[in-house]
């Protein structure tokens, strides 16, 4: 296992999870080129989140986490990612013109 490369996203509980790929895809410097999904455990169970579900639909409170893979088909690299919620904050004022 090589050294952990790592991202901090500031994102609004609005974004969607097909969204939030487009933004790690960005970020990464990939191409959408595979297939791609996310999970998470509420409660002990994994539960079915599609790429229209909005962040806010989640409930995540801070130090849960949704898992992310990418490229997972036969021969692929097998990417796996830990989006971690480090903190909730309102937006601003400011922000919420934007």
């Amino acid at each position: 296992m090589g050294t952990p490369i790592y991202r901090v996203l500031k994102v609004t509980d609005l974004v969607t999870l097909g969204e939030l790929n487009a933004l790690i895809q960005f970020l990464f410097n990939w191409c959408d080129m595979h297939t791609y999904a996310f999970r998470y455990q509420k409660n002990g169970t994994y539960q079915i989140i599609m790429a229209y579900d909005k962040l806010a639909d989640l409930n995540l409170e801070v130090g849960e986490f949704l898992d992310y893979g990418y490229d997972w088909e036969e021969d692929g690299d097998k990417w796996e990612h830990r989006l971690t919620v480090e903190a909730i904050q309102p937006l601003s004022a400011k922000e919420k013109l934007k």
